[in-house]
């Protein structure tokens, strides 16, 4: 998938959250293997954001298959 950088994607576009817990705790989310595999996964575009700042992350999907193919992998 392509990341994008600017700051808001399109209101139109599939929110998954991963928190902070969610990555500490166990069953761990390995924040780097998950980067390395979007980055390698085919789709289309996506957005990156630290939820509420400190909360965790939100990845933003501009395709809705794609945030469906990202949760049945990671969550």
């Amino acid at each position: 998938m392509e990341k994008i950088d600017y700051q808001d994607p399109h209101p139109d576009w599939t929110e998954v959250i991963i928190m902070w817990e969610e990555i500490v705790d166990k069953p761990f989310y390995p924040i780097r293997e998950i980067l390395s595999w979007i980055d390698e996964a085919p789709g289309g575009r996506y957005h990156l954001h630290g939820h509420h700042g400190i909360e965790g992350f939100a990845f933003r999907f501009e395709h809705p298959e794609d945030a469906t193919y990202f949760k049945l992998k990671w969550l």
